[in-house]
């Protein structure tokens, strides 16, 4: 069973992102850019985020305690 108050967290963070890549993309480009293109723009870059989210915790670095760094 899922954790709810987890997959509350993940969905805050996903829409801070996509709304965060919406504002940069509309303020900063110069040329028109229509609203539709704004949203394609902020949900790839929030999928793209979402599967480096769920895919970097599987990633795990052994480390050896005693190696000194």
């Amino acid at each position: 069973m899922a954790n709810i108050r987890e997959v509350i967290r993940r969905l805050v963070k996903y829409l801070v992102l996509v709304l965060a890549v919406a504002f940069v993309t509309f303020s900063l480009l110069k040329t028109k850019v229509t609203n539709f293109d704004v949203l394609l723009i902020a949900l790839t870059g929030g999928f793209v985020y979402c599967l480096l989210d769920l895919v970097s915790p599987s990633i795990s670095l052994k480390i050896d305690k005693n190696c000194g760094i």
